[in-house]
């Protein structure tokens, strides 16, 4: 089921939906860093364009186009000391225990 749910990640990242949340993403990630630190945030080619905007509101963030950097984007410290993980990946990570038990929960009921 979770391998399903990340090989659909990459075409919800272009859903207009998700482009719409991206700047409360970046506020949200860029308030776990000090305002005036230099950071990266790092993305996949798919949100160069729409992350591009909302970083150069920011002049302390500069923008780096990653193949490794998931669904989402990451954005860390200069120097790397601290890393907002912001991908979709993460997310699902994270909600992992508690999606697997109402899965389990629906399974248990099916006839």
């Amino acid at each position: 089921v979770f391998a399903a749910v990340r090989a659909v990640l990459p075409d919800v990242v272009i859903q207009p939906t998700y482009i719409a949340s991206l700047p409360a993403r970046v506020t949200a990630a860029a308030a776990c860093l000090d305002e005036h630190e230099p950071a990266v945030l790092s993305c996949p080619a798919s949100l160069r364009g729409p992350l591009q905007a909302i970083v150069a509101e920011r002049g302390a963030i500069t923008l780096q186009e990653s193949h490794g950097a998931g669904s989402g984007f990451r954005l860390a410290t200069a120097d790397g000391a601290v890393e907002v993980d912001a991908t979709l990946e993460s997310r699902v990570d994270t909600m992992r225990p508690a999606l697997a038990r109402k899965a389990l929960a629906m399974l248990e009921r099916t006839p």
